[in-house]
């Protein structure tokens, strides 16, 4: 049998070359690959369907997966789309939910690559997974990494439970490049919004941070002090980051007492009976508490 490749007019080592990289492309990129997905449409109807791939208008997709034509929805009619989870997924969520950021990195990062022709679509998985990558960098607040893997990020497109945090990923990254004044107006919009608690709480304690930034500090200490007390519970990383910035803001006003009472309280909820060498020096720099008076005398 004749050799195709070898009918192009292509030397017997270039013919090789060129198999190898048609036979590696499928597996590579799953071009054409149909994904199965539901569509809910503004007018709340429902399509259980076939998407091949996304563009900036709509999507393409089929009723079967060998469907010999795909139609073309606009992005116009489509609420969400509902994408199965990727091969993968499971396994870089539990790395991320145990702490193994590298490895919950290289997973996301996969994920969002290999899922790219998706990347319009609402509820796609190529911007959810960048998403959990962000997120990874603010549980380690590697906030310089994450404003640089904040580029090409689109929270629009994320499912509702999801936008809010993607939405405050674009404030993370700010804060990470130190425009304070830009980070202080999308808070304060945020802020004057009717949020719960859980989303209050976030956006507390970035405000904190910019305000200490910008020499408010009372106003810095009011708002960080929020994430620990009403929003106790909500983000045990934030309480602990908060506590310990409320602490030395009180030390830098010479709120002593306070700071104190603080630290004690940092040693009984995060510290284990103990304090990080961040704060123990602190505390090494506090003077002492003056006495107490003694009692009267009977």
């Amino acid at each position: 049998m004749t050799n195709p490749i070898r009918n192009l007019g292509l030397t017997a080592r270039r013919a090789a070359a060129v198999a190898a990289v048609l036979a590696a492309l499928p597996a590579a990129l799953q071009a054409a690959e149909r994904v199965p997905a539901h569509i809910v449409l503004r007018d709340r109807k429902r399509i259980e369907c076939f998407v091949e791939r996304s563009d900036n208008a709509g999507v393409f997709w089929s009723l079967k997966m060998d469907d010999a034509h795909t139609v073309h929805l606009p992005f116009d009619e489509i609420a969400f789309i509902r994408f199965d989870p990727p091969e993968g997924w499971e396994d870089a969520i539990s790395a991320f939910r145990r702490g193994d950021h590298d490895d919950a990195r290289r997973r996301l990062s996969l994920i969002a690559e290999t899922n790219k022709r998706f990347v319009t679509a609402p509820g796609n998985f190529s911007t959810k997974a960048q998403f959990w990558i962000l997120e990874s960098f603010k549980a380690q607040q590697k906030l310089d990494e994450l404003s640089k893997g904040i580029e090409g990020f689109n929270a629009a497109v994320l499912a509702d439970h999801e936008r809010h945090g993607g939405e405050l990923m674009y404030i993370w990254a700010d804060v990470a490049r130190s425009q304070w004044a830009e980070a202080r107006k999308k808070l304060d919009a945020l802020l004057s919004s009717n949020l719960d608690v859980a989303r209050q709480t976030e956006l507390w304690f970035l405000r904190g941070l910019v305000l200490a930034r910008q020499e408010q500090r009372d106003a810095a200490i009011m708002d960080l002090t929020k994430v620990f007390t009403v929003g106790y519970g909500v983000s045990p990383m934030l309480e602990r980051s908060a506590l310990m910035q409320t602490i030395e803001l009180l030390a830098q006003t010479e709120r002593l007492d306070e700071a104190r009472a603080l630290l004690d309280l940092y040693r009984v909820n995060f510290g284990k009976g103990s304090l990080p060498a961040r704060l123990q020096e602190l505390q090494a720099r506090l003077p002492a508490a003056p006495e107490a008076p003694a009692p009267a005398a009977p």
